[in-house]
């Protein structure tokens, strides 16, 4: 007897929704990392015909910064977050499967210079391809390519008719369905969403839900493409270390964190300029593969929020996890570096990826940010190696950024700041810091 199962394959999408991005506070005498918080409840009633779920969340985010330039700068701020969203299925003849998402907050401009490049760097570039399809096999893989034959065509498929024969379940639809879609940040019309026809466990057919009609997503598809090919016009030349610093300060200052109608694709992220963490890894993912960098945005965990971020490739043997969203600061009006180009331990300590994601096997080479700038400060370095550091700026003002490793940056920077005043010649001395990334101005004001 047929019987109608309500997609439960694309969980992935209604979890991201919840993705949240996070904020550093710090206070004069120590450094603390914010948590975001999640209220999060589930309650399921079943019976022989019916399945009803729901979750209730609430997303209320305020943030007070408060940044003096003294000797001693503090930054104060303050997250509140709840999430509220209801989602009720019944079984019938056909399962559908609806998200939806609304959410208010005051949208943030960020400008900061981006990043230009030595042109005397050699070029280095990987040939893309599509990494997650290679870890599949068997129904997984089937399912994917029938995505790849419909869903990418260039008028997407109404229907999938599956083969019957292969008893395709359940799981192995969702499993496909996740890896797919990582593994084309393209694919913007479409997250997963749709109806399924099933007989005894085993998927019949599968009815897409699109974000946008048909007929429109190949205007859409242009309208993306036309930004993607201006931000490319800017890359710089160089390595591939330097584009994608490029193209992460560019995605960060393009993109304000906030949910919306596309906030997980890389049309509401690039065209739209409102996004939230899936929204911000494939719009990075995106514009790494159009320069023939290979790229793939897992998504998981983050201190028990919903949360994706993005493996590069930057050579065959080394690659890389960057995390825009984290990294995009809106509210404190600046872009980080730190969670640009981690190694995998290095990001392991607070992103846990989903049990469908087998990560690559690659070597990470010091390839960070601060690694490649040489500007990682331990409480045993002196005034030498932070001169080193600072730049010119056109008010007379000169700059220094780095990541503190060290166990008291109050001490370090009280021994050293005096020699460091007299070396540069300058009367003032004062510094910023948001987590472990400072910044000291040294000016005559």
């Amino acid at each position: 007897m047929k019987r109608t199962i309500l997609l439960v394959a694309l969980i992935i999408i209604c979890a991201l929704i919840m993705c949240s991005c996070d904020f550093f506070s710090s206070e004069s005498q120590q450094n603390e990392i914010t948590t975001v918080t999640d209220a999060d409840s589930t309650t399921a009633d079943e019976t022989d015909t019916t399945v009803e779920t729901t979750v209730e969340a609430t997303v209320e985010t305020t943030a007070e910064v408060t940044v003096e330039t003294t000797v001693e700068t503090t930054v104060e701020t303050t997250v509140e977050t709840t999430v509220e969203a209801t989602i009720e299925t019944t079984e019938e003849t056909i399962s559908e499967f609806t998200t939806e998402t609304t959410a208010e907050t005051t949208e943030t401009t960020t400008e900061i210079t981006d990043e230009t490049a030595d042109e005397s760097e050699a070029e280095t570039t990987h040939e893309v391809i599509a990494y997650g399809k290679s870890t599949i096999s068997g129904n997984m893989l089937y399912v994917y390519e029938l995505f790849e034959t419909h869903v990418l065509a260039d008028v997407p498929s109404e229907d999938i008719v599956f083969d019957e024969t292969l008893n395709v379940t359940v799981s192995e639809f969702s499993y496909a369905t996740s890896i797919f879609l990582s593994d084309h940040p393209e694919c913007f019309w479409w997250l997963g969403a749709g109806t399924y026809i099933s007989h005894q466990g085993s998927i019949k057919s599968f009815s897409p839900e699109y974000l946008f009609e048909i007929e429109d997503i190949a205007s859409k598809k242009d309208e993306l493409d036309a930004v993607v090919e201006e931000i490319i016009k800017g890359v710089p030349k160089g390595s591939t270390f330097e584009k994608a610093l490029y193209l992460h300060d560019k995605v960060a200052n393009t993109v304000v964190y906030k949910l919306g109608q596309n906030d997980q694709t890389a049309y509401g992220a690039l065209v739209k300029g409102e996004a939230v963490c899936n929204g911000y890894a494939t719009s990075y993912q995106l514009l790494l593969m159009k320069l023939g960098i290979q790229a793939w945005t897992v998504n998981g965990y983050s201190r028990n929020i919903p949360h994706a971020w993005t493996v590069v490739w930057l050579d065959d043997e080394t690659c890389v996890y960057t995390d825009v969203t984290w990294d995009d600061q809106d509210d404190l009006g600046v872009v980080l570096r730190h969670y640009f180009n981690m190694a995998l331990d290095e990001m392991d300590d607070d992103h846990i990826v989903n049990k469908e994601f087998v990560l690559p096997e690659c070597d990470h080479d010091n390839e960070g940010y601060y690694d490649v700038m040489n500007a990682n400060i331990n409480d045993t370095d002196g005034v030498e190696k932070v001169l080193d550091l600072f730049s010119e700026q056109e008010d007379g003002k000169r700059i220094a950024n780095f990541y503190y490793k060290g166990g008291n940056f109050k001490a370090w920077f009280n021994r050293i700041s005096e020699d460091l005043s007299k070396n540069l010649g300058t009367r003032s001395i004062s510094y910023s810091l948001i987590g472990r990334e400072i910044t000291i101005i040294a000016s005559n004001e």
